[in-house]
């Protein structure tokens, strides 16, 4: 420990305490004497006073902390009840089941039967409340909302009151109306007996206005122009129902007693169709005396033009006509039903001698030829082949764009084909003919289509080769038995060839119009050229042979007189393999196709000369 140095020698420190210090200028009770326990009472006190202090501040913070977690806690609480409520309303009126989705007579209830599941949701809402501070500002919030609630429920049901109201009250009118006009022709009731069913329910319908304009209150002028309308609807009806059943004398009448209660508009209207129907009533009249007179359809005609004029006399023309088609369609129908039925019996018997002799007399010369004819056939065991100029004679008329020619294919008679073609073709002609006469399946459509396509290439082709697709028939002016035979043998070649092709093993289908042109394209092909006429060889003329014509190999040489579009065809197919394209592969690939269009070898060695 340092030693201070002391300038008058060594210092002296007592050991003794010292007096307690002053603590204040002023006196205080430990410098007058008093005790020191006394001080420390008063210290004590004043620190107790500012505890004291702190301690109120304290309490009172907890206490606002309190109740602004009590006050948050309800407003919380408060907020999940309204929206459990406010979900509630929303599935009430807007669900799947709810008040909007009921219309009509399922709704009237709505008002009693929402407003109690409201108040059920709202009690079971409340109950889940915790504190009466909650359950009261709930009951205030619940009571308006469910006014709210309940006006919107009952402003809707009203609604659908009303309209299920107007649709009653206009059902009530309409069947009023109905049931007029019904009676006003019913069978076996006399004329006054049906006018009283006519006025009983015009009364019905004028009171059932007159109520429903009192319950809406709709205005006294608006109520009586109702009714007029309702009257004036009513005899209209009547009217026209009249007219329809024939009973014009009783339009007539009617018409005369009820005019004035008719609206302008419809009195017009009426009298149009009166006349109009005095007119027909008429022209029926007439018809039915002529058609009963019988005769043919020309004598008939003049029948007609002798008895009236005017519109009549042109309406009487129409239905005369008209009542011929009819009649002729109904004979026409009757006499194949009678023609198939002799079919069936040579089918059955193989002679045509079983034929009812009333069936036979009524059979024209060429239908009991024709049955003559495949009567012998089927007793030589020998089936029917199609002669193609009748087939695609059959098929021009179908595929044909004249109205005309449709028509005659619709009415001729198969029947007198039964020996003309084979049983396919007879099945395929009178099933088209059958589609014509009612509505057309798709698939005879698409199969009609293709014919006529198909039918279309060859003719085309035939054209090209400068043969006359549509040659003089025998016995007709211009017939040349040649060149019908080239069109008939061209036809035969490409039937011929598409039944070979849809027979291979590697096709199985039907050709398409496609595969019919490519065959097309292979029998047009020039193979030769021959003289023809003059004499031993001189004065002739050169003809071009095609590969249809003659029998063995049919080659061609001259890569011009491959078709453009199979040389097209030929050339796409070599690209996609890969392969040159030349005359020579042309050649080799066109003749490779012709040989098997017609069923022929092919040998390619050049001739001398063509």
């Amino acid at each position: 420990m340092p030693v201070v140095p002391q300038r008058y020698g060594q210092r002296q420190v007592s050991t003794n305490p010292l007096p307690g210090a002053r603590r204040s200028a002023s006196d205080t009770a430990l410098a007058l004497g008093a005790g020191v326990e006394m001080e420390r009472a008063r210290t004590a006190e004043t620190i107790a006073n500012v505890a004291g202090g702190f301690a109120s501040m304290a309490a009172n913070e907890y206490s606002d902390m309190v109740r602004k977690e009590r006050a948050a806690a309800d407003n919380t609480a408060l907020l999940e009840a309204k929206n459990k409520l406010a979900r509630f309303q929303q599935d009430e009126l807007w669900g799947d089941k709810g008040v909007f989705s009921r219309t009509g007579r399922d709704s009237f209830d709505a008002p009693e039967t929402s407003t109690q599941r409201f108040n059920e949701r709202a009690s079971e809402i409340e109950a889940s409340l915790t504190t009466q501070e909650q359950r009261d500002r709930f009951n205030e919030m619940r009571n308006a909302e469910g006014l709210s609630f309940e006006t919107t429920v009952r402003r809707y049901v009203r609604g659908e009151i009303d309209k299920f109201s107007k649709e009653q009250h206009d059902g009530a009118l309409t069947n009023a109306r109905n049931q007029a006009i019904q009676s006003a022709s019913l069978p076996g009731h006399s004329p006054t007996e049906r006018m009283e069913g006519v006025n009983d329910n015009l009364v019905f319908g004028i009171a059932e206005i007159r109520r429903y304009g009192k319950d809406k209150g709709t205005a006294k002028e608006l109520v009586e122009s109702q009714i007029e309308a309702f009257r004036s609807n009513v005899h209209d009806g009547v009217i026209s129902g009249f007219i329809s059943n024939g009973e014009v004398d009783a339009a007539e009448q009617y018409f005369e007693e009820a005019e004035a209660q008719l609206l302008p508009e419809a009195r017009e209207r009426v009298a149009k169709a009166l006349e109009e129907g005095v007119r027909r009533d008429k022209v029926h009249k007439v018809v039915d005396e002529i058609v009963q007179r019988g005769g043919s359809l020309e004598e008939q005609r003049e029948a007609v033009k002798a008895s009236t004029d005017g519109k009549v006399r042109d309406e009487a023309l129409q239905l005369i006509e008209h009542e011929w088609s009819v009649r002729e369609t109904q004979r026409r129908v009757r006499h194949e039903g009678v023609l198939l039925g002799a079919k069936q019996i040579i089918d059955r018997t193989g002679d045509w001698r079983n034929i009812p002799a009333a069936d036979w007399a009524s059979f024209d010369v060429g239908e009991s030829g024709s049955l003559k004819n495949y009567a012998e056939a089927m007793a030589k065991g020998k089936a029917i082949e199609t002669d193609t100029n009748s087939l695609y004679y059959l098929i021009n008329l179908a595929t044909s764009g004249d109205p005309a020619m449709r028509t005659a294919f619709t009415n001729i008679n198969m029947m007198e084909y039964v020996d003309k073609l084979d049983k396919d073709d007879l099945e395929q002609m009178m099933r088209l003919q059958g589609s014509t006469r009612t509505t057309m399946s798709e698939a005879d459509r698409a199969r009609l289509s293709s014919l006529g396509n198909q039918n279309q290439i060859i003719n085309g082709a035939l054209l090209g080769m400068g043969i006359d697709p549509s040659p003089a028939q025998p016995g007709t002016k211009g017939f040349d038995a040649g060149a019908a035979e080239r069109a008939n043998q061209f036809r035969a070649s490409v039937r011929q060839a598409i039944q070979r092709f849809e027979q291979r093993a590697d096709i199985k289908r039907e050709a398409t119009d496609e595969d019919v042109q490519t065959i097309v394209d292979h029998l047009r092909a020039q193979v030769a050229t021959e003289r023809t006429g003059g004499i031993a060889g001189f004065f002739g003329s050169d003809r071009p042979r095609f590969a249809f014509e003659g029998t063995g190999p049919m080659i061609v040489w001259d890569i011009a007189r491959v078709p453009h579009t199979e040389r097209l065809k030929i050339e796409d197919s070599l690209r996609r393999d890969k392969k040159p394209i030349s005359n020579e592969a042309i050649l080799l690939l066109f003749n490779q196709g012709l040989a098997r269009t017609t069923n022929r070898d092919i040998h390619l060695t050049p001739p001398k000369r063509e």
